[in-house]
């Protein structure tokens, strides 16, 4: 079969990209944003990205260590987000109560915001996962190491296994070579009984195999990112952006003003360490995707409501405003490196707004307004007595604080 010359080839690819500008600018994006659909959606985005730099890192730890071993293998997850959703339908009885009177003002939010809400993570298995994963280097899962070692300890015994065969064989030649000193009537050794002709050989030498290479997995950690970190878009595919560098430039022009980056700021509330180590790896990086980001959405939800019913409402409002202030402030700094920030929509939530409660918004969005961006507040309340829908964005908070209790607020610092 002849194959395409190269510079037909390039030919046909000019061509193309030639007939692709002269469509309208507006149907270029939307061919953009059809070429840019990928399977997992945009959620895996940073997944796979947290998941690549830390393989890169055990890649070359191993390959320093043995440099002359196979190429070490990289895998990589392929986590659906949404699939660690909360199970059981406890509490619809209180969700269809609560359905009439908080209509008018969160019911709406919340339904808009449900999908993007879907992954809040309420398991405590998965919240001691993202504790016992935090800040380590893993090949793989616990799981996956074991079944490596098993692997490797299967494979020295076949090992052990083939030297001894191939000790054998040695050995069977020596003899055979020593008998053969004696005269060409022993080259073909017979053995004569009734008659009867039998031939003698030696074994044949074993290969030994090749050895294996050492399959690569990242932490498992990495599947909560979207509880607190999300692009609404993924970018054009590299086929599309090394077709001419006029196209490469409107397609990120196109990526770049159409993805938001939303950021949970008050999600996993007892699992801080884990959230600074990932917004700070992915700010410090070369080539940080937060170079060019140019639109953010951020949502703080609080519950003042259940904090003030809370017997322990004194200890809690000494150590929670405390902690939402610290996330409010590190989030700041994460957004005073992005240059090309130009869109700032920050949504509140709250159980109600009082003098107490919007002095507290106040405080913690202060900070806020020094970013150099247009900056729009959108702030959602309960209805009064109104109790948050089970996995509204509110919902899931209360939630969170209701584990956060559970499990000791000592854990917090």
């Amino acid at each position: 079969m002849a194959h395409a010359h190269p510079a037909m080839s390039a030919s046909a690819t000019a061509c193309a990209t030639s007939r692709l500008m002269e469509i309208p600018l507006e149907l270029r994006y939307k061919i953009f944003e059809a070429a840019a659909t990928r399977p997992n959606g945009p959620d895996h985005l940073f997944i796979h990205w947290f998941e690549k730099e830390e393989i890169t890192k055990l890649i070359a730890n191993i390959v320093t260590a043995n440099p002359t071993g196979p190429t070490p293998v990289a895998e990589y997850s392929n986590y659906k987000v949404g699939d660690e959703d909360e199970s059981g339908d406890d509490g619809e009885d209180e969700d269809s109560e609560m359905a009439d009177s908080d209509a008018e003002h969160d019911s709406e939010d919340d339904e808009e915001n449900e999908d993007d809400e879907e992954n809040e993570d309420n398991d405590d298995n998965e919240d001691n996962e993202m504790e016992q994963d935090g800040g380590e280097e893993v090949v793989g899962s616990e799981e996956q190491d074991n079944e490596e070692q098993d692997e490797v300890g299967e494979g020295d015994e076949a090992l052990q296994q083939d030297n001894e065969i191939g000790d054998g064989a040695e050995d069977l030649q020596q003899e055979d070579s020593m008998d053969q000193g004696d005269g060409d009537a022993n080259d073909d050794q017979t053995v004569d009984a009734n008659d009867n002709t039998t031939a003698v050989t030696a074994p044949a030498l074993v290969t030994l195999p090749a050895p294996r290479a050492t399959v690569v997995k990242a932490a498992p950690k990495w599947r909560h990112i979207p509880n607190f970190m999300r692009i609404t878009h993924s970018p054009p595919p590299i086929e599309l952006l090394l077709s001419s560098k006029e196209l490469n430039n409107q397609a990120m022009d196109w990526y770049y003003e159409a993805a938001v980056l939303r950021i949970e700021c008050t999600a996993s509330m007892a699992h801080t360490c884990f959230f600074e180590e990932a917004f700070g790896q992915i700010t410090d990086a070369a080539f940080s995707p937060m170079e060019n980001i140019r639109k953010v959405e951020v949502t703080l939800v609080w519950d003042t409501v259940w904090i003030r019913a809370h017997k322990d409402h004194d200890l809690l409002e000494a150590v929670l405003p405390a902690l939402l202030r610290q996330r409010a402030d590190f989030i700041v700094k994460i957004l005073q490196r992005a240059p090309m920030l130009r869109e700032l929509t920050i949504h509140w939530h709250d159980s109600v707004n009082d003098d107490d409660a919007a002095a507290l918004k106040l405080d913690i969005l202060d900070s806020f307004y020094n970013l150099p961006a247009n900056i729009d507040v959108k702030e959602h309340y309960l209805l009064p007595d109104a109790k948050p829908y089970k996995k509204s964005i509110a919902g899931k908070f209360r939630v969170d604080l209701q584990n956060i209790v559970a499990n000791g607020i000592d854990r917090l610092y």
